[in-house]
């Protein structure tokens, strides 16, 4: 299979369609290694899924999809809908190969730990991964963008590079519209409780980025979710993030007890 933009996303797109939608596992173009974490919990691989996609009726369907593209990485953005009326944003990261997916990592509002976790993170899903030669818009997105998660890192959310008409979205909720208003946004929330921030890797397709990261908390916590970026000219003009409670040492021991 090659990297094409088209097939990318078609191989990642049966997860969403034909797994958590349609609940059939012959559907979903799964590598037999490929490794799924939810919010940095190993929530098992290819067997465990495809044993699980029949469980997944809660799942009414997928809206406001939106694809991000580069090499054989794809990010899906998207509102998943399930019974009862409720919608949960999401920012789902795949890594596509010639057998099929082989990585799998949504991030998601939650703040406990996750019930169908069977461990921590794969350590893969956890490295820092080099970025690629870039080049032209891509390699200055990737720029503005890094600049954006650093000014978060630091604590300093004036420092980035936000346009006038910028607007936030933070896990479904939209908390700020033009720049002084993200700004005290950016100053308040998560980014106000963090200490130590770690990203993991930018995917980059044309003006847009979406970054996997993490950051401690300064309550010992660990925060994992995506940061998706939109840049024209030299300013950010959207910033959109969905993320939950990793595998802390506080979290670890609870799911270990209840476990155990």
């Amino acid at each position: 299979m090659g990297d094409s933009r088209a097939s990318v996303i078609a191989t990642a797109d049966t997860y969403l369609q034909g797994g958590l939608v349609a609940g059939h596992a012959d559907l979903v173009h799964l590598a037999p290694e490929c490794v799924r974490s939810e919010n940095g919990w190993d929530t098992g691989g290819t067997r465990v899924m495809s044993d699980f996609f029949p469980h997944m009726t809660m799942v009414k369907g997928i809206r406001n999809l939106r694809w991000l593209v580069e090499g054989s990485e794809a990010v899906a953005r998207f509102d998943l809908q399930l019974e009862g009326g409720y919608e949960i944003p999401i920012i789902e990261y795949f890594q596509v190969g010639p057998t099929g997916i082989l990585e799998i990592a949504p991030t998601f509002p939650l703040e406990g730990w996750m019930d169908n976790a069977v461990g921590p993170a794969d350590d893969r899903f956890r490295r820092v991964r080099p970025a690629p030669p870039r080049s032209g818009p891509e390699a200055r997105t990737a720029e503005l963008a890094q600049e954006c998660f650093a000014a978060l890192d630091a604590h300093r959310p004036a420092d980035a590079p936000l346009g006038d008409d910028v607007t936030l979205t933070d896990n479904g909720q939209v908390t700020g519209r033009g720049r002084d208003a993200v700004v005290a946004a950016l100053g308040d929330g998560l980014w106000a409780r963090t200490r130590a921030g770690r990203l993991l890797q930018w995917v980059v397709e044309g003006a847009e980025a979406v970054g996997r990261f993490e950051f401690d908390t300064d309550d010992d916590g660990l925060v994992i979710g995506g940061l998706y970026v939109r840049v024209f000219g030299d300013q950010v003009r959207e910033l959109q993030a969905a993320w939950g409670a990793g595998p802390s040492p506080a979290l670890l021991a609870r799911f270990e007890a209840a476990d155990g």
